[in-house]
């Protein structure tokens, strides 16, 4: 009988040694695993405030370009290929606009006189079905144009707040505008029953559209912040029991236009907001100094 207990009394001691390693190692697992996502984390921040101070330089540069553009006079510009042919096989290009396809458009751009397709290549601009990456080479080829040519800023002031917000009454398209839309179309190779029957921009593009819009503004080639303003308004007065889908896509809007351009556009540095949002927080669970449950002074 003491042989037994004594074996048994062995067992426990072996599983209680083995259940104290395996926590041991876990607790060693979880703290290694811990340690290396606060480097990750903290190379990421790292790599995202040098993406953005980079960002930021490259806006600079270009808006300080933008806002004393040195246009090539009638004279250079008759130097370049004005030909129907050229400006439709460049205004294509410009409706799959790209990163991919950026230096092969500046390229063309600076070969041909669009003097007189201006509003069709604004128009395949706003367009476009472009990609999250492919924002800053439109605001690239954007800028070119906008530094060639002077009625470049307003047309795109005008279609890209359409597009974003299409049939808001505040953005109705002027005539010039209205007939540039058809001019695209035709150029790319559309009838008028086609353009009649053509789908809407899907919500992402559109929130693509009111990025580069933004972009744009900042950059200097739209020169009045107003027309990315009024999409905002526009896109609030979205109401779920009318569209639910439209509020979503406004939701997700926002909340894109707050973080890509929440403190250039609404004053609201990332840190400053993060640490609001943590004390309003504190509040609200009476943590704080705040009164959420009474618990505040």
């Amino acid at each position: 009988a003491a042989a037994k207990l004594a074996a048994e009394a062995e067992r426990e001691r072996v599983a209680a040694e083995a259940e104290a390693r395996r926590r041991r190692l876990e607790e060693e697992a979880r703290a290694v695993a811990a340690a290396e996502k606060a480097a990750r984390d903290e190379a990421d921040a790292r790599r995202a405030a040098e993406e953005l101070v980079a960002l930021r330089a490259t806006r600079a540069s270009l808006r300080a370009a933008n806002l004393d553009p040195r246009r090539p006079d009638a004279s250079a510009l008759k130097t370049r290929d004005a030909s129907i042919k050229r400006n439709t096989a460049l205004t294509k290009k410009l409706l799959k606009i790209s990163e991919d396809a950026r230096a092969s458009i500046l390229d063309d751009l600076r070969k041909t006189n669009i003097s007189k397709y201006v509003t069709e290549a604004v128009a395949a601009i706003a367009e476009a079905k472009i990609r999250a990456g492919d924002v800053h080479a439109v605001v690239a080829v954007a800028s070119e144009l906008h530094q060639t040519y002077a009625d470049v800023s307003a047309a795109l002031a005008e279609a890209l707040p359409r597009y974003v917000c299409p049939g808001a009454k505040a953005f109705a398209p002027s005539a010039a505008a209205a007939l540039a839309a058809a001019k695209a179309a035709a150029a790319r190779g559309e009838d008028d029953g086609e353009r009649d029957g053509k789908e809407a921009p899907s919500p992402l593009q559109r929130r693509l559209k009111l990025r580069t819009l933004a972009e744009l503004v900042l950059v200097g080639v739209v020169p009045s912040a107003g027309p990315a303003y009024k999409c905002v308004r526009e896109l609030s007065k979205e109401r779920w029991e009318k569209d639910p889908e439209g509020f979503a896509h406004a939701l997700s809007a926002f909340g894109m236009f707050a973080k890509a351009f929440g403190e250039e556009f609404l004053g609201i540095a990332p840190d400053r907001g993060k640490k609001k949002a943590s004390t309003s927080a504190e509040d609200e669970n009476g943590n704080g100094n705040g009164n959420g449950n009474g618990n505040g002074n």
